[in-house]
């Protein structure tokens, strides 16, 4: 019977956060999304000067392909 049981609990845990919904979407993400690719070189121009808020939009923009053309190599840099 103990064997059931755990059986039960482990089915149940592994599918627990699998019904969840995601906790994040891009534009909850960034604080401003860029929507155009002016706006992407804006970001772009302040991640290459440095800025760890915007070197996170740029790679999170190249990745989901939200104001420029989805490149995920460009993204990882």
């Amino acid at each position: 019977m103990p064997v059931v049981g755990c059986l039960l609990i482990c089915l149940f845990v592994l599918n627990f956060p699998s019904s969840a919904a995601p906790a994040c979407s891009v534009n909850v993400v960034f604080q401003h999304a860029p929507q155009s690719t002016r706006d992407f070189e804006h970001v772009l121009a302040k991640a290459e000067a440095g800025d760890r808020a915007a070197q996170f939009q740029a790679g999170l923009a190249l990745e989901t392909g939200t104001g420029t053309e989805q490149d995920y190599a460009e993204a990882v840099k």
